[in-house]
């Protein structure tokens, strides 16, 4: 049985190796399955050691310091993944160009961060001031991680993720051993861990560090025209999330924001290893042949990534619907949060909008190829203010399974609309 069992794995294996994409994707899963392995275990380590109203306010300051760098840097990050081929090796300008839009963002992205994380979710001076940091350090990194997968080089991409999600876990975990600790504390972990992981891509990337050339406006034109859409897609794809936390700050309903962040942080995390190197790996490659005009071979990427995706989803649930129990023991312990059915509904309905979200970031990969950026935003919008009503329609009455509903309406309108128009466009390569 053994031997057999074995013999499997290997075929199973094997397979993963024959094309550039499988050898992608298994690169960015041996990665992710460190981090998922830390990550798996700082969510039931924060709700224990904070308690759960302490863990819903810190969940709601990370998420907005984490939101606000894709939010006014998102176009860069994707300009990059889109034209670093076309521009690296031709303009000597590129580098220079980068080194000085990064000079501009990175004051911005922190002015942002302290207010709103004063004017939202109630943070102290120095609460502000460590989230200022953790979105400086995020803004960089979105920068090189960008330039590493661009380069097709995923290893320092989940290095670079490692150090920035295993540092402060471990650091809490060490910490945890000796007493419990502040909200403030633990944001000084993970900006800790934000520093590492921005240094980590710039002194292994040399391109990074080249001098000379100068500031070029025409590349930084055509890298804003392509990526804003995509920023404004961005950031109306993280506000499903942090729209959902908002609500229930708003209502004062702490104890149900602080189940409700900790069961959506919990799947996110767990099955992130699982989804994420699909997205990676899909993207570099589908991206590098399309520059080549190889149309063919991006739809057969598109296509086979999406059967792992659905694969994957359909496991998930599967896992969370049988597994309920052991995932409330793991984050509550000896407590009894959402052991009754409702427990039970939202933690299915966060799972069931974690894995819709999913599938919605490869079949919109059509819109992006086919540069219809502008309608991923469009489409985005109207499915987060359909999240917005449903999400205030259900929240008095049925609190944070009300936020659930309305972020499983959003992401499925989202996953279904942009699933359509890829199709549509890509009939045309």
């Amino acid at each position: 049985m053994l031997n057999g069992n074995f013999l499997i794995i290997r075929r199973v294996w094997g397979h993963l190796s024959r094309g550039s994409l499988e050898r992608d994707i298994r690169s960015y899963f041996v990665g992710r399955i460190f981090i998922a392995i830390v990550l798996f275990w700082s969510v039931p380590l924060l709700t224990r050691g904070l308690g759960i109203e302490s863990y819903g306010r810190l969940s709601l300051l990370l998420l907005i310091a984490n939101w606000i760098p894709p939010v006014i840097g998102g176009w860069l990050q994707q300009g990059i993944l889109r034209y670093h081929k076309t521009y690296s090796a031709k303009f000597a300008d590129y580098w220079k160009t980068l080194d000085r839009v990064q000079l501009l963002l990175v004051p911005l992205g922190v002015g942002l961060a302290i207010t709103a994380s004063s004017l939202i979710a109630r943070a102290t001076v120095l609460e502000r001031c460590l989230l200022g940091g953790v979105a400086a350090f995020r803004l960089l990194r979105m920068s090189y991680a960008s330039v590493a997968q661009a380069e097709l080089r995923p290893s320092l991409v989940v290095w670079s993720e490692l150090a920035r999600s295993a540092l402060p876990v471990c650091i809490l975990g060490a910490t945890m051993i000796v007493g419990s600790f502040t909200v403030a504390f633990v944001v000084g972990c993970f900006l800790f861990g934000a520093l590492c992981a921005s240094v980590v891509p710039y002194f292994c990337l040399d391109q990074i560090r080249i001098n000379g050339g100068r500031f070029n406006g025409l590349i930084v034109g055509k890298m804003f025209r392509y990526g804003l859409p995509l920023t404004m897609w961005f950031g109306l794809s993280m506000g499903q999330i942090v729209l959902g936390r908002f609500i229930l700050e708003r209502y004062e309903l702490r104890e149900a924001l602080g189940m409700y962040s900790a069961y959506q942080d919990f799947i996110t995390k767990g099955a992130t290893f699982l989804f994420m190197p699909i997205t990676y790996a899909l993207h570099g490659q589908a991206m590098a042949s399309w520059a080549k005009g190889e149309y063919g071979a991006s739809k057969v990427a598109i296509r086979r990534a999406s059967a792992y995706q659905f694969a994957i989803a359909a496991g998930l649930m599967c896992v969370v619907i049988i597994g309920y129990p052991w995932i409330n023991a793991i984050l509550w312990g000896q407590t009894h949060y959402g052991i009754d059915a409702s427990g039970r509904v939202l933690l299915i309905l966060i799972s069931l909008a974690l894995c819709v979200g999913n599938l919605g970031l490869v079949a919109h990969k059509g819109l992006e190829l086919a540069e219809q950026t502008r309608r991923m935003a469009v489409v985005m919008g109207v499915c987060l203010t359909m999240n917005l009503f449903v999400a205030m329609y259900l929240v008095e009455s049925h609190g944070a399974i009300g936020i659930a509903i309305g972020l499983c309406c959003g992401n499925g309108c989202y996953f279904v609309t942009s699933q359509m128009l890829s199709m549509r466009f890509l009939r045309n390569y």
